[in-house]
């Protein structure tokens, strides 16, 4: 089928009947966490750009409500225009309860709760101070290190006047801050009186790691220091290095950012990763790839240097998907009677997706093969894989194709003298042999023409695939 990745499926009565990572264990074990908790709590579920984060809060959160927790979903990403983020999340929280996420229905106690929250959220919390006082308290909402900050702007006229004004708003965010947190809190604990729910109250923030500083940082501090109340359990989706980017972005290369975020996070759960093996036969069964590869023996020989190239490039799962997209595009628009080295496509485009600048500076001739080799032996397990019966192939098609001077007619000497040296080992004679066949001389083709052709197909694949 022509078709890039579609978001799996979450099946409403059965969450991970689609998961294809193994994640319904660890959703188990978070929620027999989350149910022990009962003060305030913040976790994040943290793991890198595209290692399937969302899809798993999404079937996590499913599961939850299955099991009667009232649940809200916000996409911090989607929300990061609006000016306050506590404005998003009470919008967010009104279109939960519409949509029975959050079921007030019959509840009339519950019901007058989240009148008081939207009222107070709405009307008696502002942000008394600017963004000037906020970056150098870093974030912190205390008095005396407001006073101090105020002091760096001056103590005469104008500034003084400007300075007590500012201590003074903050003092009425405070008491706005306590009232918020009782509305709150009695929400979440009549909601769980109605019988129709059981704590905790679960609140799901993802794509945090997308938005810009400012907003990341202030729906932050809005979590810890507006919705840190009994019965509510905060979940963040985030790609940890990406937030402490955010974070020295607005406070500085010097920050701790670490120790910022420790005061925001109770406790960091880290996805378990998948063998890359698995996921690229998911991915290959997923494409119908069994309709382009029929034999079984090609099948496992795409699969298994699809694997090491995902591994040694440490592809994401989002990265591998778009890997199998662009793949998918080049085997169906190739002829059957027309199959060149498929070594070379899947080496190329695992550089493509994983390496840009080394598969430009390759095809255009600026660097040569040997410096893709020298790349790749320098990764973890790059050596093995090269000197391994599926890494030879790729050799002797970097080699055969490169345009830099004469490295493929020297690479071809060097190989034709070992064959014919009968002096060397019977296992380095057969390497070389397998070299020399891995891309031929003579043909339609050989040497560069098979490089121009290849690069063709990925550059026409990528007219299909998802941007990165």
């Amino acid at each position: 089928m022509l078709r890039r990745a579609e978001p799996i499926t979450i099946d409403d009565k059965n969450p991970f009947k689609n998961d294809k990572l193994g994640r319904s264990e660890s959703a188990a074990n978070l929620t027999q966490l989350i149910e022990t908790l009962t003060q305030p709590f913040v976790l994040s579920v943290a793991g890198p750009w595209g290692c399937g984060k969302t899809t798993f809060v999404k079937m996590w959160m499913r599961s939850l409500r299955n099991g009667g927790h009232p649940c809200l979903y916000f996409n911090a990403w989607e929300h990061d225009f609006a000016t306050d983020p506590l404005v998003a999340l009470i919008g967010e929280m009104q279109a939960s309860i519409d949509q029975h996420s959050i079921d007030l229905t019959d509840h009339p106690a519950a019901a007058e709760w989240w009148r008081k929250v939207k009222h107070i959220g709405a009307g008696a919390l502002r942000r008394a101070l600017p963004v000037a006082v906020r970056v150098a308290t870093q974030g912190l909402l205390d008095v005396k290190q407001v006073q101090d900050a105020l002091g760096s702007f001056g103590e005469s006229g104008a500034i003084a006047s400007f300075a007590e004004d500012l201590v003074k708003g903050y003092t009425v965010e405070k008491d706005a801050i306590g009232k918020f947190r009782q509305a709150l809190g009695s929400l979440a604990e009549e909601v769980a009186k109605g019988g129709k729910a059981k704590p905790p109250m679960v609140f799901f923030i993802d794509e945090l790691d997308r938005c810009r500083p400012t907003f990341a940082v202030e729906l932050l501090e809005r979590v810890k220091h507006l919705f840190s109340v009994p019965g509510i359990v905060f979940v963040l989706s985030i790609d940890r290095r990406q937030i402490e980017s955010s974070l020295s972005a607005l406070y500085g290369a010097g920050m701790d950012t670490d120790g910022y975020l420790r005061r925001f996070i109770d406790l960091e759960y880290r996805l378990p990763t998948l063998p890359m093996r698995d996921f690229c036969s998911h991915l290959y069964e997923h494409f119908h790839l069994d309709e382009r590869v029929t034999r079984p023996d090609d099948r496992e020989e795409l699969l298994q240097l699809v694997s090491a190239f995902a591994d040694l490039y440490e592809f994401s799962l989002r990265v591998a998907e778009q890997y199998f997209t662009r793949l998918n595009v080049v085997l169906r628009t190739r002829s059957r009677a027309d199959w060149p080295s498929t070594a070379l496509l899947l080496c190329l485009l695992a550089l493509r997706v994983g390496r840009p600048p080394l598969y430009e500076s390759y095809r255009r001739g600026t660097i040569g093969a040997e410096d893709v080799l020298s790349d790749i032996r320098g990764r973890p397990g790059g050596a093995e894989f090269l000197d391994g019966r599926r890494g030879t192939p790729v050799e002797g098609c970097l080699l055969s194709c490169s345009r830099s001077g004469d490295e493929p007619e020297r690479a071809r000497k060097a190989w034709m003298q070992i064959c014919n040296d009968a002096q060397a080992p019977m296992e380095r004679r057969d390497r070389a042999n397998q070299l020399l066949q891995a891309c031929p001389a003579h043909g339609p083709y050989a040497g560069t023409r098979l490089l121009d052709y290849t690069v063709a197909e990925i550059e026409f694949s990528e007219r299909f695939a998802a941007p990165r």
